[in-house]
């Protein structure tokens, strides 16, 4: 083992005490008025306070599908899916990233209109079609804890905070189930790819 790959070794050992996955915390559903109609089918997903929960579990599903993915793997495209398996990471890494900013701002009070995101546009545009599985798995596990480690510390009172969305009201309990409800709408689909291969 050459110098550099010590360095990896160890600086990943200490990451790992870091960055590590609290317990989960109880986060109450949110009512209908807290979030826009499309976010339903996602929030739909999530069984009544078990968000937190979910938030955590997740994290053992995507690492058994993703962590280990080889690349000819990652890199298809399952008709009629447009997206290959690595960008359908990357979208969840973005939408853990920007869920995950959205609710910390609604948290804290801020009433600043917070603006959408073009999904296409950013998956395109951060080239996760030519990243690997593993990496961009390491680039979620650490939003996902940064996020439930946030969760885990906001009162009842701070979830419950709305602010504005693209025009629309959104709470931060809202935002953390559409964290939860997203992915595991998209972990059904991967495992429905990946099945079919």
């Amino acid at each position: 083992m050459n110098s550099s790959s010590a360095n990896l070794e160890k600086n990943e050992l200490t990451a790992g005490v870091i960055l590590s996955l609290p317990k989960a915390t109880a986060i109450a559903s949110p009512e209908s008025g807290e979030y826009m109609e499309y976010f339903q089918k996602y929030i739909s997903l999530v069984p009544p306070g078990k968000c937190g929960q979910g938030l955590v579990e997740q994290v053992d599903i995507l690492r058994d599908l993703f962590a280990d993915m080889d690349n000819e793997t990652a890199a298809t495209v399952h008709a009629p899916y447009t997206w290959s398996l690595s960008q359908v990471l990357g979208h969840l890494v973005d939408c853990e990233r920007v869920f995950g900013y959205r609710a910390a701002r609604i948290a804290a009070g801020d009433k600043t209109e917070l603006p959408g995101f073009d999904e296409g546009m950013i998956v395109q545009g951060m080239r996760y079609a030519d990243a690997s599985a593993g990496v961009l798995f390491r680039e979620w596990v650490a939003m996902r804890i940064a996020n439930v480690t946030m969760f885990s510390r906001m009162t009842s009172d701070q979830l419950a905070q709305k602010g504005s969305v693209d025009g629309k009201q959104l709470s931060a309990r809202a935002a953390a189930c559409v964290i939860a409800g997203h992915t595991t709408h998209h972990l059904a689909i991967v495992m429905k790819r990946l099945e079919f291969a």
